[in-house]
């Protein structure tokens, strides 16, 4: 193309202005006409012709014919001349995006051109690939007398949709021509067409803001009620915008105010959660429904005493809940299942300001929520001591020992929640220390569950001789609670304050029992140093002493802290179990070779199938125990009950480096057990697969199984972590 200019210097200024040339010429134009005809009609050169013309709609096109660079020039006199003529001419031809000569006379303001084609007869219909028609070209392109002269033709469907799903009428809402929507409106127009999402030509005149637009379309019938998703309508756009006008315009064509959408949310709902006072005052005044409950049960006084709880509009929506108050709002009613109220909505979210105002208009402070919780109990949890005040001399009587569903009173949550703000508060305005939940704990327990030193501080100096000593539903002591929780300094000042170490809970464990399993070292150094004679040895209901439990954990420090104080060694449970049993069924070398470096006896056996520490290590593959027992004096070929050594269960239980290790150490592989089988005549056997004892940590009376989460069960978040004690013996 650039090789054709160069050759024909006039061939772009003649491309694009040859059709303005002609319309001003002034003369006979019969043979300018005909030459101009069989140029256009030239295929090759028009569409050299068009390469460089400089409006890249034409251009970029293709197959483009007579009558559509004749459009593009308004040359309808060349194309009638042609009709008279006799040529054959489809005044319906597509380019190659689908365009007729309409859509170009639309696109470039040729009205008389278009008004030619109408009268020759040219289908308005046809869309382009866009889907698109003149009409639609027109209303996007602003043209008002070219759409008006379309209309006229009255063979138009005015519902068609283009490739985004617009009929004309939405175009013209959603640009704001007024005109063209009173017109597309006289022409036939459906005022309530919507797209698959539910958008009118109302919705995106809302969208868009054209109110004159809006107020058209419903006076020619639009529908105010719910379109497509989100359950839109009119008054709740007016609402959510706070377009008090529309407002008032809706309010005098009686829409019904209280109507909801898919949230249950009304008009006046919208309206508070957009922070639109003026406008919920609007509403209000025409009788919308103060009370009416969103599908959640949330009343707009509610969602108005949420707002007041953020630092945002709080001002706004403390005027909001003034007007709902004067409104004759229910100011007790309780929303959904958690049956809250608008005043512990308040004291939720430490809004001193709201909970005033809902006190001073008759709002009950006794009234419980579903777990039967009063607005004190909510207030604890909130930053603001000014609520809890505020309660407190409203009807701190009732309200100071209330209990929830789980037996707790205020001053359990404010121990539990770690502030000790609020529990000198309630302390001082009479709360009673003394109280017990349902689980049997004091808000001592709950304190030292928080690890709050200063809280338990407080509570002891004002009740010690009961908090101190009293144990819960399961026995455990506040000392209990510290050992747990690993806090070496209110343990201490729960000894200081005569607090009894060898106090034991239903399981018969100890605090020393509860610092080992949650490796708490410095509370079980503690513990030690103050009773440590009486505690080392302390035997649980399992006869597990406190060694057993260390060994379980696998924790070297505690476990040569309590052999330090004369831990008895080989002291053995209820199954007969030594702590060097337990250590090596865990697969812990370091606390084994600790406890055979300080004595304990590698031969002693399980009470029922008198199998050794060997036969444990053995059977469950460690090769490095194996060997550390061989070291201190394990016998190879040691048998058990069934006359079963070590290499017997290697090869029953698949454990082929173990079986390795005792065969080059010398083990008989003759050696009869009282099946009458040697070791090499050994199968894996199904019973003895999975037939292992498991000892798991018995937590506030339960047993602590694997398929269970510690973290679902309140009583079971005491422990620290999830690790599990056991010790896996065969001991059928």
């Amino acid at each position: 193309m650039v090789d054709i200019c160069r050759q024909y210097p006039l061939l772009s200024y003649a491309a694009n202005f040859w059709g303005i040339h002609l319309n001003k010429s002034t003369g006979a134009k019969g043979d300018l006409y005909k030459l101009a005809w069989r140029f256009v009609s030239d295929k090759g050169k028009l569409d050299t012709a068009l390469r460089v013309i400089t409006d890249p709609r034409v251009s970029h096109e293709a197959n483009v014919s007579g009558v559509h660079i004749s459009a593009f020039f308004g040359l309808e006199k060349l194309v009638k001349k042609a009709i008279a003529n006799n040529k054959d001419i489809n005044l319906n031809a597509q380019t190659k995006r689908g365009e007729t000569p309409l859509h170009w006379a639309a696109t470039h303001g040729r009205r008389p051109f278009m008004e030619f084609l109408i009268q020759e007869g040219a289908d308005l219909n046809v869309p382009n690939v866009d889907k698109r028609t003149a009409l639609h070209r027109a209303i996007i392109a602003g043209d008002g007398e070219l759409i008006n002269v379309m209309l006229r033709s009255g063979s138009l469907n005015l519902e068609l949709e283009d490739s985004e799903c617009y009929t004309c009428l939405r175009w013209a809402a959603k640009y704001g021509q007024l005109k063209t929507v009173e017109a597309l409106l006289k022409a036939g127009a459906e005022v309530d067409a919507s797209d698959q999402d539910g958008y009118t030509a109302l919705r995106w005149a809302a969208h868009e803001g054209y109110k004159p637009i809006i107020k058209s379309l419903v006076h020619h019938g639009a529908s105010v009620k719910v379109s497509g998703c989100n359950s839109w309508t009119l008054l709740k756009w007016a609402a959510q915008e706070g377009q008090e006008d529309m407002i008032k315009f809706l309010i005098k064509r009686r829409v019904d105010l209280d109507s909801t959408d898919t949230e249950g949310f009304t008009a006046l709902r919208w309206a508070i959660n957009y922070n639109r006072t003026m406008t919920a005052w609007l509403l209000l005044q025409a009788r919308a429904d103060v009370n009416k409950p969103d599908n959640q049960g949330m009343q707009p006084l509610h969602a108005v005493v949420k707002g007041c709880c953020g630092a945002d509009s709080i001002k706004t929506s403390m005027n909001l809940l003034w007007l709902l108050l004067e409104s004759k709002a229910n100011v007790n009613a309780q929303a959904g299942n958690h049956g809250l109220t608008p005043l512990h909505l308040a004291a939720l979210g430490g809004a001193s300001s709201a909970a005033w105002l809902l006190l001073e208009n008759g709002a009950d402070p006794r009234r419980l929520d579903s777990q039967n919780r009063t607005v004190l109990h909510c207030a604890i949890g909130s930053t603001d001591s000014e609520v809890c005040q505020m309660l407190l001399r409203k009807d701190g009587g009732y309200l100071i020992n209330a209990v929830d569903q789980n037996g707790q009173t205020p001053l359990h949550i404010a121990a539990m929640a770690g502030s000790n703000a609020m529990v000198t508060l309630l302390l001082d305005n009479g709360a009673d220390p003394k109280r017990v939940d349902s689980h049997g704990r004091t808000s001592l327990h709950c304190a030292i569950q928080s690890e709050n030193l200063d809280a338990s501080r407080a509570l002891i100096q004002k009740a010690a001789d009961f908090l101190v000593h009293t144990g819960d539903r399961h026995g455990q002591t506040p000392l209990h609670a510290a050992a747990i929780a690993g806090s070496t300094s209110v343990l201490w000042l729960l000894l200081e304050s005569g607090a009894d170490p060898r106090r034991v809970d239903s399981n018969r464990r100890t605090a020393l029992h509860c610092a080992i399993q949650g490796e708490h070292v410095e509370v079980c150094q503690a513990l030690i140093r103050e009773a440590s004679g009486q505690l080392v040895n302390a035997m649980d209901d399992e006869r597990r002493s406190p060694l057993h439990h260390a060994a379980s954990w696998g924790d070297v420090t505690i476990v040569g802290m309590l052999l330090d104080q004369e831990a008895a060694i080989d002291a053995q449970d209820s199954k007969g179990l030594t702590a060097l049993h337990v250590a090596v069924s865990q697969g812990y070398k370091k606390v084994v070779e600790l406890l055979l470096n300080r004595g304990a006896d590698v031969h002693m056996t399980i009470s029922r199938r008198k199998r050794t520490a060997m036969h444990t290590a053995a059977y469950l593959g460690h090769v490095e125990i194996v060997e550390t027992l061989l070291r201190f004096g394990a016998f190879l070929d040691v048998q058990d009950a069934k006359g079963e050594t070590p290499l017997h269960l290697a090869v029953a239980h698949g454990q082929r480096k173990v079986k390795t290790l005792l065969v080059k150490r010398g083990a008989d592989v003759r050696m009869l057990s009282s099946r009458g089988s040697t070791p090499l005549d050994q199968k894996a056997r199904p019973e003895e697969v999975g037939a292992t004892e498991t000892v798991y940590p018995v937590i506030g009376g339960e047993v602590l199984e694997p398929k269970e989460n510690p973290a679902q069960n309140e009583e079971k978040s005491w422990w620290k972590g999830d690790k599990r004690f056991a010790a896996r013996v065969e001991d059928e």
